[in-house]
């Protein structure tokens, strides 16, 4: 398990939930992928001031409609705990962000599932929200020879935008890409339905109405980076802390060493980007100026 969890209990109707430090307690685990949304909109979070209280226990009234869609969703599918990372991480407290940061990827890689509520736009919108229409069909009639009986098929408008979750709001969050990524169990709640990836998929994502959509894997680091780059981040400060996961995966099955968001093997080719912004941010200054990243 991870440093800590939310013990969402075995109980459907269950008022509360409370943090747990794990200490190094082994057993399966649910993870939340979601947006924070915007400063009027944060989450509620676990800070140093109310680390105590949330190890006692909190009111499923004081979470957002995600978290307690989220919970739902775990005490469903029988995992009594859950990680959130607002809750999970001291959010004021330096030391503990800095080393529970790194270990993102590899804890939604080890997660039993990854519940992803790609549908919403912040915290307050939750995993069930409301569906869009269903497309229009019509139904043309057919008959059949002999005594077979008659029948017909349904015939569907073609749909407007694109399919999949890479078209919902989540996506465009930059720390998302290795959450979806490394996890070996995806569930998606969009306005389109649900969708569901897992590693025996090959690399696609299953909707309801059985179609397949792009899924989440990304095996080449140049096209790893051209997508996280694309992506929103809060503080530009998490640049490279927020592909450590997908990066410390590759390790494993790669001979050359990673260095500030490049892998030696791949130079100088890696070296051949360009910013969008003329000028370095200040926050960045301690980065190699030959890194994508600064």
């Amino acid at each position: 398990l991870p440093t800590r969890v939310i013990d969402v209990g075995d109980k459907m109707d269950q008022t509360t939930v409370r943090l747990v430090e794990t200490h190094g307690t082994r057993n399966n685990y649910a993870a939340l992928s979601h947006c924070w949304g915007p400063p009027n909109k944060q989450p509620l979070r676990t800070v140093k001031a109310t680390f105590q209280q949330h190890l006692l226990g909190i009111s499923l009234s004081q979470l957002p409609k995600t978290f307690r869609d989220a919970v739902a969703i775990a005490r469903l599918v029988k995992l009594r705990y859950l990680w959130i990372d607002s809750l999970c991480i001291i959010q004021d407290d330096l030391e503990d962000w800095t080393k529970e940061a790194p270990c993102m990827g590899q804890l939604y890689n080890r997660a039993h599932l990854v519940i992803a509520a790609s549908g919403a736009r912040d915290s307050s919108e939750g995993c069930f929200i409301q569906r869009l229409a269903p497309r229009s069909s019509i139904a043309i009639p057919f008959k059949r020879e002999g005594s077979a009986p008659n029948g017909h098929v349904w015939l569907n408008t073609a749909d407007d935008g694109a399919v999949g979750p890479h078209s919902e709001p989540l996506a465009k969050r930059g720390w998302v890409l290795q959450e979806w990524a490394l996890a070996r169990r995806l569930v998606h709640f969009t306005a389109k339905g649900m969708m569901w990836f897992c590693l025996e998929m090959d690399e696609s994502t299953m909707c309801e109405d059985g179609t397949l959509a792009a899924g989440n894997k990304l095996s080449n680091w140049d096209g790893i980076i051209e997508e996280f780059t694309a992506r929103q981040l809060t503080y530009l400060t998490d640049k490279l802390v927020a592909v450590e996961g997908i990066a410390g995966e590759m390790k494993s099955s790669r001979e050359d060493q990673y260095a500030s968001g490049v892998w030696t093997g791949e130079l100088p080719q890696q070296l051949f980007w360009i910013g969008r912004d003329t000028q370095r941010p200040p926050e960045l200054n301690m980065l190699p100026s030959w890194s994508w990243a600064s």
